[in-house]
């Protein structure tokens, strides 16, 4: 049976990932632009009778799934209704961001009112990464990546390749890897953001300071060849890896340059970056069904 309302959430790309410096609370201080782009995950409500219904994608334990986290602390969620599933189709911890977009959705679905200082700080109890998903498009992020600037839309196609590589405890095995060389002060990712408002396009390769570990992985070396072989200019990480973009101006070119990357690299996307609240009157609709009220016009 058809869902009776579906809304999106966007994977994100890093544009540059520079580590400043590590906190006395353990986290790390990081410069670093965000874009969202059109490759999504889906939340998708139907009615039904009983008690509301959330289901988590199969292979992702309840205690790990921010979206449930998101749902359930809104106090009103026993007076929900109908049945709401979480389809994947952005990798998993692949650096692209899915599991923080997938919350921030949910958190606003969950608080459909709420003002957006109260997401905001909401959403920073979820993740460093789910306060820019509330709005998306093109950010500059720092502290955690919590604080977010906006910048103007960066308007341009990508092509991302995600090996098939899986890394135990990723987040905290890359950041423990890090070493005295790896660490900089922000200011080639400051410099890409003025450049890329004043010009629209990014034309360097963006740092990234997991870069050098990533690539004692031959998946990694790999794919960034193919990458490299199929005409990109340049390539670069997103996040912690291990996926891996680059950047070009229009779909034909961001189209055959995929279509040159052999399948053995790893999962190849074409994907197009979003400005922001690009699908907000979905999330809309979908939050007023799931409230027991009438989709928002």
């Amino acid at each position: 049976m058809a869902p009776n309302a579906v809304a999106l959430a966007p994977a994100k790309i890093n544009i540059g990932l520079e580590i400043t410096g590590r906190r006395s609370d353990g986290f790390h201080n990081i410069v670093s632009i965000l874009q969202t782009v059109s490759l999504y995950d889906r939340l998708e409500w139907s009615a039904s009778q009983g008690e509301f219904r959330y289901e988590s994608p199969a292979g992702i334990e309840s205690d790990e799934d921010l979206t449930r986290t998101a749902l359930l602390s809104a106090p009103d969620h026993s007076d929900w209704t109908g049945c709401l599933r979480l389809h994947k189709a952005i990798p998993v911890a692949a650096g692209l961001g899915g599991g923080s977009s997938d919350a921030s959705l949910a958190l606003r679905l969950a608080c459909p009112d709420a003002s957006a200082e109260s997401l905001a700080g909401r959403s920073t109890l979820l993740g460093s990464d789910v306060p820019f998903f509330l709005e998306g498009g093109t950010s500059l992020a720092t502290g955690t990546g919590a604080i977010i600037e906006r910048l103007p839309f960066l308007d341009t196609w990508c092509v991302i390749v995600t090996p098939r590589l899986v890394i135990p405890n990723k987040t905290r095995t890359l950041y423990a890897s890090l070493k005295a060389g790896d660490y900089s002060d922000g200011a080639v990712v400051r410099c890409l953001a003025r450049a890329a408002s004043a010009h629209g396009t990014i034309d360097e390769c963006p740092p990234n300071a997991f870069t050098d570990h990533l690539l004692t992985y031959p998946e990694i070396r790999v794919a960034r060849q193919a990458l490299q072989t199929a005409g990109a200019n340049w390539v670069s990480v997103s996040g912690a890896g291990p996926s891996l973009y680059t950047l070009v101006r229009d779909y034909r070119s961001a189209r055959a340059i995929a279509n040159r990357v052999p399948l053995a690299a790893g999962e190849i996307f074409v994907a197009r970056t979003l400005p922001r609240q690009h699908d907000h009157l979905a999330a809309k609709n979908l939050a007023r069904l799931l409230h027991g009220g009438l989709p928002a016009r």
